[in-house]
């Protein structure tokens, strides 16, 4: 459930005694001298100030939640330094740095890894465009070229790849993942509907798998969990509950992009082989197995056989049963993200003012003029945009 807990503000009274008082003389000017102090003073204060944009992540009853502001700063601090959870809330619990630029005591200053996990799950799904991290990135953003005095009228856009923590280790264990992923959404009756011989497998023959490094014999596994991936969204197909998951639409999503089904007595070409160098396993457009590998219950009465496809090389296409939104570009799996900056502004910093994040299988043809609308929209627009492939776009007022 969404909303669990009560939206409260931060009380902006602050505390007679901050964690700065239990240092030393020495320490606590070092400290006022870092990072941490202009967090505090220029990052903190917007993030205070834009908690009531976030209120529809709760309820209006139920415990109060943690600080927005804060547990935004913690996010935020976790990124910049490309912290795991559980590392940020340590360094967050331990250090003074980060209890003072988050305005927490050190007995303030504990957050539980479930409460970090949930208020993102809730920002996901409340929020899927993350237009309410847009609204927080450009204050910060405006306030810092404002402070700085930054020139907006040229400014620069490139792209990057990026990569969540999500498993590339090929075929196979892209079609183990989503199966056993359908197989687990399944309540105790819909479970004694799936066929014997899958639940056989998923019991007590997939964990084995993984080991596998013989190439025929992965090609052989990658056939057998097709048809497997064929028979359980036919069993499944007439049931309104169950295809309307996201984990039956995941599985159908995959059959379709890697498998096809063959109609009795097509006559098959046959493939002079399969350069399959986007994916470890190396896998065939289709299993070798002979007709006695094959399991006869997978097979169809009419004669219908699965074939698993040609590996894609490439496109919008799953890679990740966990991270449905990456895709394969020519940069590899992942992300693409469109920076845009000042910039031709001489011995001061440049400011980020615009981004935008997409699967890496998205062109970035006509990416200007869309990052023209987003600033013209947020009041940035330039004179002149310089995008990275040498060329200039000019936007005239």
């Amino acid at each position: 459930m969404i909303k669990e807990a009560m939206f409260r503000k931060t009380d902006p009274q602050r505390k007679l005694f901050g964690v700065e008082t239990s240092l030393p003389s020495s320490l606590r000017s070092r400290l006022k001298g870092s990072w941490a102090e202009t967090f505090r003073s220029e990052v903190l204060s917007v993030l205070l100030q834009s908690e009531e944009a976030f209120c529809g992540l709760y309820g209006n009853t139920g415990r109060p939640n943690f600080s927005v502001a804060r547990i935004l700063g913690l996010c935020l601090l976790q990124e910049l330094n490309g912290f795991s959870d559980q590392k940020g809330l340590d360094t967050f619990g331990f250090d003074a740095r980060w209890q003072y630029a988050l305005d927490v005591t050190a007995e303030e200053a504990y957050l539980s890894r479930r409460s970090l996990v949930e208020f993102r799950s809730r920002l996901v799904r409340v929020d899927p465009k993350m237009t309410l991290m847009r609204g927080v990135f450009e204050r910060i953003s405006q306030k810092a070229i404002e402070r700085v005095g930054l020139s907006m009228s040229e400014q620069r856009a490139d792209s990057t790849h990026i990569q969540s923590n999500i498993h590339s280790k090929g075929r196979l264990a892209l079609f183990m993942d989503v199966t056993e992923a359908f197989l687990k959404s399944l309540s105790e009756g819909d479970y004694r509907r799936v066929p014997a011989h899958i639940r056989q497998w998923h019991e007590k023959e997939s964990n084995g798998w993984f080991g596998l490094g013989n190439v025929s014999e992965r090609k052989v596994k990658v056939g057998q969990l097709g048809r497997y991936m064929y028979r359980l969204l036919e069993c499944f197909s007439k049931d309104d509950a169950v295809v309307k998951s996201k984990a039956y639409q995941l599985l159908k999503r995959l059959f379709e992009e890697q498998c096809e089904v063959i109609a009795p007595n097509r006559v098959e070409s046959t493939d002079e082989g399969d350069d399959d160098s986007n994916r470890s396993d190396e896998c065939s457009s289709e299993s070798e197995a002979t007709p006695t590998e094959w399991d006869e219950t997978d097979e169809k009465d009419s004669g219908e056989r699965v074939k698993v496809k040609r590996s894609p090389k490439g496109g919008d296409t799953l890679q990740s049963a966990y991270d449905t939104d990456a895709s394969y570009g020519h940069k590899g799996r992942g992300y693409s993200v469109h920076v845009t900056e000042t910039c031709n502004n001489p011995d001061t910093p440049e400011i980020i003012t615009d981004y935008e994040v997409h699967g890496a299988a998205r062109s970035d043809v006509g990416k200007a003029s869309d990052i023209l609308d987003r600033l013209e929209q947020s009041g940035r627009s330039p004179e002149k945009l310089f995008v990275s492939d040498g060329g200039e776009r000019l936007r005239h007022h």
